[in-house]
């Protein structure tokens, strides 16, 4: 029988709440330089730090981290003997979710849908600011169907594990939606500036935030639901 391999999944995660604090310090700093000092360049760095730019360190190592949750929630899938279909649904959206993060390959078409739903609904531009950022439709339809479709999964679960998920899920979606709307909002009014910068940075922190929440979750879901899964993540004992 295959010995299983141990992780110590609180170093790994306090490895990457160190990582998460540094990137957001490095990028809040480059902005404060960008637009209140002379340095607009810093050799060449500053889309490397900036979020709003196509590809950046912070989203990159947050797609990072969606694949890490995948990967955990993939093992889950092929342990569960109940809500399979649940857990393979998290499973890939997350995977894809990745790949958008660190490709940017979804906007676009995010953006195209968008613009259609609101005119099939008859919104005019305009008409409900809120609305004008053209993804805002397709991810508040998404998170409803979402919602829908996992209140029995949400309610199955052992209360602390419910408790983390939903801690988990508030805090990655008002990152992902909440403020993404609000930062997209205050771009149309008022340009990127360095107020905007600064609310996709929050946008950033409470992506990354709500993923390690997820992803300490799912650790603690595997270590007491599935202790003789083949990867243990458990801490190393002295």
């Amino acid at each position: 029988m295959s010995k299983p391999i141990q992780i110590d999944h609180r170093k790994l995660l306090r490895v990457l709440a160190i990582i998460t604090v540094l990137l957001i310090a490095i990028s809040l700093v480059t902005q404060i330089l960008v637009h209140f000092t002379t340095h607009q360049n810093l050799w060449g760095t500053v889309p490397l730090f900036t979020i709003d730019t196509k590809q950046n360190m912070p989203n990159a190592f947050a797609g990072f981290m969606f694949l890490l949750v995948s990967l955990l929630l993939f093992l889950i899938a092929l342990q569960a003997t109940t809500y399979v279909r649940h857990w393979w649904v998290l499973a890939g959206g997350f995977l894809l979710m990745g790949f958008e993060k660190i490709l940017k390959i979804g906007e676009t078409l995010g953006e195209l849908l968008g613009e259609r739903l609101l005119q099939l609904a008859g919104v005019q531009p305009g008409q409900i600011p809120m609305l004008d950022i053209s993804w805002a439709p397709v991810s508040i339809m998404l998170v409803t169907i979402l919602t829908l479709f996992y209140f029995k999964f949400i309610e199955h679960l052992p209360l602390p594990h419910r408790r983390q998920f939903l801690l988990a899920a508030v805090v990655l979606l008002s990152g992902l939606i909440v403020v993404d709307m609000i930062s997209g909002f205050y771009a149309n009014l008022h340009g990127k500036s360095f107020v905007y910068q600064a609310l996709t940075l929050l946008e950033a922190s409470l992506e990354m935030a709500g993923t390690l929440l997820f992803l300490r979750a799912l650790f603690f879901y595997l270590e007491k639901q599935h202790p003789s899964i083949l990867v243990r993540f458990q801490p190393q004992k002295k």
